[in-house]
Parts: C-alpha cells; structure tokens; sequence
C-alpha cells in the first residue's frame, strides 16, 4: 500500500473561497491559470483525504487549480493518487500535480498530469507544465483501449497515480471497478523524460480545471509519498 504519511490530514469546510496561496484548514490552493475574479471552492472531507470542490458564480471555464496538504514536504522525487469521483461538470478535467512550487502571488510552477477534454476525447491523457500561468505541453498518450472500449467510456470512479524522479515522469490511470494495472502497462499509462527546466523540487499534490459556474467534482483517496532518486518497479500505488 502507498505511503498516507503526508495525505491530507485536517477536516472541515472551507468558509471562503480559496484564494491564492492561501492556506485554508491544511489545503493550499493556487492558480495555475486563472480565469475571471473568482477561485474554486474547497472542503475537505472528515477523513481528511477526500475534496469536494465547486465553482461558484463568476468562474470562467479556463480556470485550473492545483492543491496540497500544507505540511506535505518538498522534495524532488515522489508521487500523488487520488481517485475521481462524481462530477456534474461536463469538461471538468481532473488530474495530479507534482513539483508545486509557489513562489507568492500568482506565481506558480507545477507538472501536472490530467484526462483530456478536447473533443471528449477523454481516453487520452496530457502531461503538461505549468508556469506563471501559462503551460507547456509536455506529453500525452492514448489510452482508447483501457479507455474507449467500442466507443463506450467507463463511467467514474477513475483512480490516477503520477510520480516524478529527476527526468523521469510516470502515470498510470485505471476504472477502480478493475484491478489496479502495473506502472509499465503501456494500456493504462506512460513515462516520458523531462526536459531538464522542470527538473526542481517541489510538492506533491492534485489538479483540477474547467469547472464550469455551479458545477461540482469530488476526489476521494487522495495521497502523496516521498520517492527515492532512481525509478522503482514496485506496483504498490493504492
């Protein structure tokens, strides 16, 4: 089973909205980019490893949010998981973040990896970096088979495991209706190699965009560990 050392360990809701960089009963949430005045709102399940996030009026669609624990180390190497539950919104995007590296204000750095929106094609998953607000894509790759099976998307709960050492850049995502794949499964995941800028350390953390006003999006076993320096063929994720 993975580490819940530094999983998110306080409860309660949230009263206000989450603004940026602020800490907010053991969450920080920052923008990755930001769209209209407002910020997604968090709250935190009792058992401290599940969110619960809305976007309230005044959202714009382009808004993306990453969250950490704020005890959660900084390192260089590790990995988050957390798992997808429902949502109303129709192009909400969930993901994990890694490497979040807050620097005040809207200056955020992070590596994030979510499902696809574009054209609902949600079997293909993107690696992208982001950076003072805007981003670069990094990677992707095409899960239509585990995916899309004759045309047919599985339904939530998804569960997504990321983890990063040094260059290396690794995910895998699965139905938990089955069983949890192997990392190197080319059905459910990859690896890319990072170029050598987002190679930093940072924390561990989730990924949210593309809520739209009103909508909702649940995550439920959310959990991050810290990594040793060289790629582990251990399968032990959940």
């Amino acid at each position: 089973m993975e580490s819940d050392t530094n999983s998110l360990g306080h409860s309660g809701a949230l009263a206000e909205t989450a603004i940026d960089g602020q800490h907010r009963n053991g969450l920080v949430a920052s923008l990755a980019t930001g769209d209209g005045p407002q910020s997604y709102e968090f709250n935190e399940g009792p058992d401290g490893r599940s969110v619960s996030v809305h976007a309230p009026d005044g959202t714009g669609r382009n808004l993306r949010m990453v969250w950490r624990a704020s005890n959660v180390a900084r390192t260089l190497n590790h990995q988050a998981c957390d798992t997808w539950g429902t949502t109303n919104g129709p192009i909400a995007q969930q993901g994990v973040a890694l490497r979040i590296a807050e620097a005040g204000g809207s200056c955020v750095r992070a590596l994030c990896v979510m499902k696809n929106i574009w054209n609902g094609g949600n079997w293909i998953f993107n690696a992208i970096g982001f950076s003072n607000g805007s981003f670069e894509v990094l990677g992707t790759v095409d899960l239509a088979e585990a995916f899309d099976p004759g045309g047919i998307i599985p339904s939530l709960p998804w569960r997504m495991c990321a983890r990063v050492q040094g260059t290396s850049l690794q995910w895998k995502v699965w139905p938990t209706a089955r069983a949890q794949p192997m990392w190197e499964d080319p059905k459910f995941g990859t690896t890319i190699t990072l170029p050598s800028v987002w190679v930093y350390p940072g924390r561990p953390g989730f990924y949210l965009g593309h809520l739209e006003m009103g909508d909702d999006a649940a995550f439920a076993d959310e959990s991050v560990n810290t990594l040793p320096a060289a790629p582990s063929n251990s399968d032990n994720c959940v």
